[in-house]
């Protein structure tokens, strides 16, 4: 009997170990790919509630308010910009390409009787724009997604877990990220224009905000001691973010955080990431019917936004 007992607690002892490795596999194996959203929760709150139990706790911490605004004006949407010093003092570490990661959003979306909190996942995000100065920068990156996921205030449920992508991306995919041969690469950006200095630049996209039918500014961030801005555009006209965003997000869980759109102005040059690559980013499970609508929508992007170069 003895024996037996004996035999059974090792066997038991054996399959306990077996299902241990099975599971830190596991973990080890979802901790190899990255995706671009993080759900942080669902409040059980209306979204003006939300957001201003949000906006409270942000303003109690380290953490800068950019902007605010709704995406197309969709009352069930509502999107927070934010930007922390360890953030930007990765930015410049980086390449200028790195600057369009200066601000980070945090979303609001209303689904029938559920607010769900969700915001950009810093980590997919930097290693797409910083690429192989992700490493150097890798400690800034974790510390920003520390502090914003210890700052948002404790709602009814409570999580964080990743999505905005089935199977998500390694760090090595997301440096050199394009949707499929022949799209563009990071490197592939739209030079919108060029002017005899960077005051010139900033000065004519300011102007030309004030007039423009087609875009408001959304929020804009100065990196300190270089000659990069970044701005977050909302677009206004017939071909704006109330057409393009219901097309392409689709899924389950809104893709909220993926907006406003931005350009960056580096030194004299105002630069904007290519639509097929920025919004595939955005949505990197976007199918092949889905992404040929974006072979348009970048286009009218790029239009709109060029009203700003006048």
């Amino acid at each position: 009997m003895g024996k037996l007992k004996g035999e059974s607690e090792m066997f038991l002892t054996k399959k306990i170990l077996l299902i241990c490795n099975i599971v830190l596999i596991s973990v080890i194996h979802a901790g190899d790919v990255i995706k671009p959203y993080i759900l942080l929760g669902e409040s059980g709150k209306s979204i003006s509630t939300t957001k201003s139990e949000i906006v409270k706790k942000l303003f109690m911490s380290d953490i800068e308010i950019l902007g605010k605004y709704s995406p197309a004006d969709d009352p069930d949407k509502y999107v927070i910009i934010i930007t922390h010093p360890e953030l930007l003092k990765a930015v410049k570490k980086g390449e200028p390409s790195a600057g369009f990661l200066a601000g980070i959003r945090i979303a609001i979306t209303k689904k029938g009787e559920m607010t769900y909190i969700s915001c950009q996942n810093p980590k997919y995000w930097a290693n797409a724009y910083f690429q192989e100065d992700y490493p150097e920068v890798s400690a800034h990156i974790e510390n920003v997604t520390n502090v914003l996921l210890k700052t948002i205030p404790r709602f009814r449920l409570m999580t964080t877990f990743e999505y905005g992508s089935e199977n998500g991306l390694s760090e090595d995919e997301l440096r050199k990220y394009r949707y499929m041969f022949g799209m563009p690469y990071l490197k592939d950006y739209i030079l919108m224009g060029s002017f005899d200095t960077y005051e010139a630049a900033v000065h004519t996209i300011e102007k030309n905000f004030k007039y423009s039918t087609s875009c408001r500014k959304i929020f804009e961030k100065v990196i300190i001691g270089q000659k990069l801005k970044l701005y977050g555009i909302g677009f206004l006209s017939e071909t704006g973010e109330d057409q393009f965003l219901p097309m392409i997000d689709i899924g389950e869980r809104k893709h909220t955080a993926s907006m406003p759109y931005e350009i960056l102005v580096v030194d004299n040059e105002v630069r904007m990431l290519h639509g097929r690559y920025r919004l595939a980013l955005s949505f990197p499970d976007l199918s092949m019917k889905t992404f040929t609508k974006i072979m348009s929508i970048s286009g009218d992007i790029e239009k709109m936004a060029k009203t700003l170069m006048k």
